[in-house]
């Protein structure tokens, strides 16, 4: 144990202040009188300690029971569907031109069916993204509203009647807007019939 010595400015008086040696308790000796730290001040540091575990602990528990669960009618990815991916069905029909003798819808179908099957697309994928995926030739046009499709495995739009054409559904629902600016969901039905005339 060694001593500092400082001269007290108010009185002159001298107070000796113990530096501890590690492992030993402080002490402050003035005027011949010599002081522990309390045992009291000890036990409410530990309480603090331990107030403070308690809210981070539950900081912790309220992060993890705020983590997003699907809603009532959402449904979760199946196993081994990789994240960031959705699947899809995708049918091609030219069955109205079939059924007029169109030549070149009996020589692009069996039966009226161009393409039946289910692709696996990337989210944010649009109903024009799934007829890509399917790799059946087509021609499109794109316009202030956005990508029109001309031709579809060869058939043409007008080419059975001035007003035939492709024309899309999800759901069964017909498409509202352009192919290119519906997006698409897990699970979704997508259907491009020819008709020979519009549909509205």
């Amino acid at each position: 144990m060694r001593y500092v010595t400082h001269l007290a400015p108010c009185n002159q008086s001298f107070i000796k202040e113990t530096i501890p040696k590690p492992g030993s308790s402080p002490l402050l000796v003035g005027h011949g009188q010599t002081k522990k730290h309390s045992p009291a001040w000890i036990a409410r540091l530990r309480v603090l300690c331990l107030a403070l575990t308690v809210v981070v602990m539950l900081g912790l528990l309220a992060a993890c029971s705020s983590a997003p669960t699907p809603s009532a009618g959402q449904e979760t990815p199946s196993a081994g569907q990789e994240a960031g991916t959705i699947t899809v069905s995708l049918t091609i029909s030219c069955i109205e031109a079939v059924k007029v003798g169109n030549k070149t819808a009996e020589s692009i179908s069996d039966k009226g069916i161009v393409y039946e099957g289910v692709l696996e697309l990337t989210q944010g994928s649009t109903v024009y993204d799934a007829l890509v995926a399917s790799e059946v030739p087509l021609a499109s046009q794109t316009s202030s509203m956005g990508i029109y499709l001309t031709a579809l495995g060869g058939l043409a739009g007008g080419e059975v009647g001035e007003m035939s054409g492709w024309v899309f559904s999800v759901n069964d629902v017909g498409g509202e807007t352009s192919s290119d600016n519906h997006l698409l969901n897990d699970g979704d039905n997508i259907v491009w019939n020819y008709v020979l005339e519009p549909v509205f």
